[in-house]
């Protein structure tokens, strides 16, 4: 149980400190509310990156892989000057931190998981992975799947469990934190009244999140939650971007559709409508919708 919780921690603490490098340009709430997908994002690609130049995949590779990633980042942050952080950034990010792991925790107390044949597919998917790699009998069975969740699964192995039976509440945490952020960042823009703003992202909130079918998704292991939270993000900092004419929004939508690209095999072709739509408006200008676009275009590319 403590590995699992630790793991699942450190994908948080690592998106978190990813995402610190826009702390001047993105607010640091929403940095802090979505670290948990960069860092599972960043676990998945890991994987995937493995597969295509031969490289085993281990706990020391995927280790490996992130010090990489982590100097990679340190160097941009000192670069930068993001690695220093006000007392109420620190503050807030401790509160988040601390929150964070007290849904693990409790996650894993109580086991409340439900699955389906999907879900048992996906969980043995991703032991087959740990063990055997990335074989042509793997991609067979994955093209019935997303890539998403059996690679994210397969970390079980590394960590002594059957499973991941926290990552599916954890999503669901950090989907519940970034409706409510993104909801008032959005509707605050249609409404100058900032309480007429909160109270719709409340209810809106309550209505989405007291449905069976939602306290259904948070105990289900199942790439539904994981695609929808992605997608979410994707088109709402696609608009926040062109609102408020931020080019380091439009870096968090690509990312937002790169994980919802990976979690379900049709969501690429609604990824690339998406896009396509996204960058016929000329809110921002070639070079940058160029920039941003062929990274995500080459990483899909290899990972399909």
């Amino acid at each position: 149980m403590i590995n699992q919780i630790l793991f699942l921690f450190g994908l948080y603490g690592f998106g978190v400190y990813f995402g610190l490098i826009f702390k001047r340009q993105i607010p640091c709430a929403f940095i802090g509310v979505t670290g948990f997908l960069w860092g599972t994002l960043f676990w998945v690609v890991g994987g995937i990156f493995f597969k295509i130049v031969s490289i085993p995949y281990t706990p020391v590779s995927m280790i490996g892989f992130f010090i990489i990633l982590a100097v990679v980042f340190s160097i941009i942050h000192i670069k930068m000057n993001t690695w220093q952080l006000s007392r109420s950034e620190l503050t807030y990010l401790l509160l988040m931190a601390i929150a964070f792991i007290l849904v693990l925790v409790i996650a894993s107390i109580f086991n409340l998981s439900v699955g389906s044949t999907d879900s048992i597919a996906n969980i043995f998917l991703g032991r087959r992975i740990a063990y055997e790699g990335h074989s042509e009998a793997f991609f067979q069975e994955l093209s019935l799947l997303g890539v998403y969740l059996p690679q994210l699964q397969s970390a079980s192995i590394f960590l002594g469990d059957d499973y991941l039976y926290a990552a599916q509440p954890a999503f669901a945490y950090t989907f519940f934190l970034i409706y409510l952020y993104l909801s008032h960042q959005v509707i605050g823009n249609l409404f100058s009244d900032k309480r007429v703003a909160l109270a719709l992202t409340f209810l809106t909130g309550l209505v989405l999140f007291s449905t069976y079918y939602m306290v259904w998704q948070v105990f289900y292991i199942h790439n539904n939650m994981i695609s929808a939270v992605y997608l979410f993000v994707a088109v709402s900092t696609f608009w926040l971007a062109s609102i408020e004419d931020k080019y380091s929004w439009m870096i968090f939508a690509l990312l937002g559709l790169m994980g919802f690209s990976l979690a379900r095999i049709e969501t690429p072709i609604f990824a690339l409508i998406f896009l396509v739509i996204v960058i016929s408006f000329d809110q921002f200008s070639y070079r940058i919708r160029l920039i941003s676009i062929l990274p995500y275009l080459f990483i899909l590319s290899i990972s399909l």
